[in-house]
């Protein structure tokens, strides 16, 4: 087994199955039969079709072409176990209920729109990461994604009452709360086990990549700050050119004012003013004494039967945990609209270094690299994460990478080995599900994915322990 002078391993890569299967309707763990994912009831438990409705397409970006450069053949193989998982994901089952075929005839699912108006589905279901839903009097179909494909942020919010959806505008409920905890739970499972896959598939690429990059020792080992461009998404603006300065040397100054923290992730709008790392240049920051939950690669245009294709559109950072956005901005433009247009009003008694001038918000940050000329785009995204790894302090770095399947804080956690495409035995699955207030309770966590994450992982982390301790025993009484 090789390493890297500081401790990544090589082999972070699943070794392929020659045994696996094409058709994804086998890859259903131990116990999780087909019988399941035929049935519709109330209970329905995550189960892994042949095959599932298309899922419509919404206008994004696309990358350009001529920007990506060949890719190590051994990187296509090596993240082929990895699509699959994806892909049996995105196709599994996780609740299928209509009010045909449902054993209980008291269940009633209704759609609310923002008109006020309220209409009875005839069915529901949970495929993937997307909720599908058809009304009982029009036969409206709707596709509610988990997750927005543009942004990748959450695309729904969880109330005592109901799960509200931005895109489309609408909302579910039940008249049974019982079966919308179940949902809700259901939901944080499927955005889990979507997350922790492209958690495994990045160290698997840095792993595959750092072979073929001939300064990946200095990236792994660098204590200098590292600075380049990218583009970030903000709600409400889309995608925006910025200036990414990940600060790794220690800056220790009067911490009563931003930006707080040893070390810093700053975001800048630009590098052409006087002063370009001045407050009012700085878009957002993310300090290291800040939650971060996890930071992975991310493919918002995902094709998983095309290696190449897919691997051509990995070309973005997810974020999640907390952001520090400046709103600075936003205060002088409040300033000037309470005066005449025609007044010449100095914003000047602004503070920018006022820690009053930054909003936490807890939906995270998307980045997407640039790429340099005449270099493959992963080239880019490994030395603009590695450095993120570093600030944030996950999955070891910036030590030695940890890529234990067992250990919460490793980039590989949980991941199951093919054929078994499910993080979670039927079995272990059943308490998770049914425990109650979780999402819409928040635990100090306001974003669905970010809490789906921390929730579920805790809950496979105390399993695995309790695995661990039962074999222990177990050994000490044959002895």
């Amino acid at each position: 087994m090789k390493f890297f002078p500081n401790g990544l391993k090589n082999p972070v890569i699943i070794k392929r199955r020659e045994s696996v299967p094409n058709s994804f309707s086998n890859h259903n763990n131990g116990s999780h039969s087909d019988s399941a994912s035929s049935s519709s009831s109330s209970q329905q438990i995550p189960s892994t079709p042949s095959s599932v409705p298309p899922t419509p397409t919404t206008q994004r970006y696309s990358a350009t072409p001529n920007v990506f450069q060949d890719l190590p053949v051994e990187l296509y193989q090596s993240i082929k176990p990895l699509l699959i998982i994806l892909k049996a994901q995105s196709q599994k089952v996780y609740y299928n209920w209509s009010i045909e075929e449902s054993s209980d005839t008291e269940l009633k699912w209704e759609v609310h729109y923002t008109n006020g108006t309220v209409e009875k589905l005839s069915s529901l279901s949970l495929i993937g990461t997307n909720m599908q839903v058809v009304t009982e009097r029009t036969g409206m179909h709707y596709n509610l994604p988990l997750i927005n494909r543009d942004s990748s942020l959450s695309n729904f919010q969880v109330f005592e009452d109901n799960l509200a959806f931005a895109e489309p505008a609408i909302a579910l409920s039940s008249n049974k709360s019982s079966q919308l905890n179940f949902v809700t739970n259901l939901c944080s499972l499927s955005i889990f086990e979507n997350i922790s896959a492209y958690k495994a598939l990045t160290g698997t690429v840095i792993s595959t990549m750092g072979l073929h990059l001939p300064d990946i020792h200095i990236i792994l080992s660098s204590q200098y700050n590292f600075k380049d461009w990218c583009e970030i998404y903000i709600e409400g603006k889309g995608w925006t050119k910025a200036w990414c300065h990940i600060n790794k040397r220690s800056n220790i100054k009067d911490k009563k004012y931003e930006p707080k923290g040893k070390y810093q992730i700053k975001i800048y709008k630009d590098i052409k003013s006087n002063n370009p790392t001045s407050q009012s240049n700085l878009i957002c920051y993310i300090p290291d004494c800040d939650f971060i939950q996890d930071v992975f690669f991310y493919n918002q245009m995902a094709t998983f039967d095309d290696s190449q294709q897919f691997m051509q559109n990995l070309n973005a950072i997810k974020i999640l945990g907390d952001i520090r956005f400046n709103n600075l901005d936003t205060i002088q433009e409040e300033k000037k609209s309470m005066f005449s247009p025609k007044r010449n009003v100095s914003t000047s008694s602004v503070k920018s270094g006022s820690a009053t001038n930054f909003e936490i918000k807890h939906n995270g940050l998307i980045i997407r690299p640039i790429a340099h000329k005449g270099l493959p785009h992963l080239d880019s995204m490994i030395k603009f994460i590695v450095p993120i790894f570093d600030v944030t302090r996950k999955y070891g770095r910036p030590n030695h990478f940890n890529v234990s399947r067992d250990d919460k804080n490793s980039l590989m956690f949980g991941l199951p080995k093919l054929p078994h495409t499910n993080y979670f035995e039927i079995n272990d699955i059943a308490s998770l599900l049914c425990e109650k207030d979780t999402l819409h309770a928040g635990n100090g966590i306001d974003d669905p994915l970010t809490y789906s994450m921390s929730w579920v992982s805790e809950y496979l982390n105390a399993l695995k322990h309790a695995m661990i301790d039962n074999d222990t025993v177990k050994e000490k009484m044959k002895e």
